[in-house]
């Protein structure tokens, strides 16, 4: 019988390999359902790395995490939508179709899959459907009337209503507690998708459904907000 020895070295080598290839890989559905704030864009980012990567492992995920009752996938697919895809702040035209695209083309061999097939359909029923355009672009943070709005205002009809608009974040409190929180921008002109009556200065509040409201006045101590498709009821605050 043939007596086969390796060297140490050798020996350390192959284990070295072989914990290596064992190693677990950043999850980053874990790291994105993990994420506690609505502006988690770069955990929803390095899920669509993952995703365009592995579609199948990727898919399965989505669709064990549906089964248990859990919205994240929603969250991530709006998230993608309202904050990368369709905004044009982010990139550029030509760079979020090339994104979409990619989406669109890895969810696709799927469609007919017994197991897979229908989170694959929900993930190209929200991205295949997007129109993408270079819409009128978000004023920069630092013009003179994006930072008039800058600060937090309470409501002169319940002052335990509280608004915040700091950094790009929009955060609406009620009694000291937090109702919502998430990123906005703010437009010389509204953008088309926030179906304007009129050619006015308005921000956009950018969540699972966004929200726009007309700017009606903002100075150094008040700030009026009209919600487009709301009552036509005008919300005023006072500078706090």
């Amino acid at each position: 019988m043939r007596n086969t020895t390796i060297s140490l070295s050798t020996f350390c080598a192959i284990i070295s390999i072989l914990v290596t290839s064992c190693k677990t890989q950043p999850d980053a559905w874990a790291d994105f359902t993990r994420c506690a704030e609505n502006t988690c864009v770069k955990e929803a980012l390095a899920v669509q790395a993952a995703f365009l990567k592995d579609p199948k492992s990727m898919l399965a995920q989505f669709s064990a995490a549906y089964r248990k009752g859990d919205d994240h996938v929603i969250g991530w697919l709006y998230l993608l939508r309202d904050s990368v895809l369709t905004n044009p702040a982010y990139a550029s035209v030509e760079e979020r179709k090339k994104m979409q695209s990619a989406i669109i083309a890895a969810a696709g061999p799927f469609i007919g899959d017994r197991e897979l097939g229908e989170m694959a359909k929900s993930v190209l029923n929200e991205i295949a459907t997007l129109t993408i355009t270079a819409a009128r672009e978000a004023v920069p943070d630092n013009d003179p009337e994006a930072i008039k709005l800058v600060g937090t205002w309470v409501s002169t009809d319940d002052t335990r209503s509280v608004i915040s608009l700091e950094n790009g974040i929009f955060t609406e409190t009620y009694g000291g507690e937090q109702m919502s929180r998430f990123p906005y921008r703010y437009f010389a002109q509204c953008p088309q998708d926030c179906n304007p009556v009129a050619e006015t200065p308005c921000i956009k509040v950018i969540g699972q459904d966004d929200v726009c409201y007309v700017v009606v006045k903002s100075d150094e101590s008040t700030l009026e907000l009209s919600p487009i498709g709301g009552t036509g009821n005008t919300l005023v605050y006072r500078r706090k």
